[in-house]
């Protein structure tokens, strides 16, 4: 505002940001609530309230449901009322969704999540193996040891060749499809894709060719990759590694 007389004119200072008026009545969601989390047995999910209007204070409670693979045919979980819920073996292959209901001086209102994925097996402990079929992103494979035999290579005679793989959850695998070969090609004979085993290592027996040089040092530089069956070469969860054998 501006006042003005015959000696001049003043500007009143600006008022405050102005605030909407907050909002009476009981609670009503706007954003409907969601969870989030790993959806697999012994892991955490976590209810997340969605955006409510109404006469603050708000407070919350919650409704844990178990539903069928598609979502419908939910029922409550007994005990399971508070804003984090531990998945538990019945709930193994089932989807759940969480009620949250918001209170205020004027009522209460209430709204229900869509649902989570499908909830997955347990994880294996750190360490045991698993099936390469249970290996699946952002999980990843690894070839993380391998062994010579003999170490340096100073012959063409037959030499072994092992590798292991884990994946990044630190579980051995069995079952992933390991290949190996030569660089340059040809330098030595190239085994068929093979494998791991129970204990997640897979043996080659390779055998140097006469493109090999002995005699001067250095080394056989290797491509070595381990995939799942049914991912592309160099998609999924697939690893590559160059790995070398010493030759002298």
């Amino acid at each position: 505002m501006t006042a003005a007389n015959s000696e001049g004119s003043a500007t009143a200072n600006a008022t405050g940001i102005v605030q909407a008026a907050a909002v009476a009545g009981p609670p009503r969601n706007t954003t409907p609530p969601s969870v989030s989390g790993t959806p697999q047995v012994g892991q955490t999910l976590t209810a997340n309230n969605g955006t409510w209007v109404g006469q603050q204070p708000l407070t919350y409670t919650y409704r844990w449901r178990r539903c069928d693979p598609a979502g419908a045919s939910c029922a409550d979980i007994s005990g399971a009322a508070a804003k984090t819920y531990v998945l538990t073996a019945a709930d193994q292959g089932t989807t759940l969704r969480v009620r949250v209901t918001a209170r205020n001086a004027w009522g209460a209102g209430s709204a229900t999540s869509s649902t989570s994925g499908v909830v997955g097996k347990a994880e294996a402990p750190s360490g045991s193996t698993v099936s390469i079929s249970e290996v699946t992103l952002p999980n990843r494979l690894l070839v993380d040891r391998v062994s010579f035999s003999p170490q340096p290579l100073s012959s063409r005679r037959t030499f072994t060749a092992r590798f292991h793989v884990s994946d990044s959850r630190n579980h051995s695998v069995q079952g992933a499809l390991v290949f190996v070969v030569a660089m340059p090609f040809g330098t030595t004979t190239t085994p068929p894709e093979t494998a791991t085993g129970p204990d997640g290592w897979v043996t080659f027996r390779m055998r140097p060719t006469a493109k090999l040089t002995f005699g001067r040092g250095g080394g056989i530089p290797m491509f070595v990759r381990a995939r799942k069956s049914g991912d592309r070469l160099i998609g999924g969860v697939s690893t590559r590694r160059l790995v070398n054998l010493s030759i002298r």
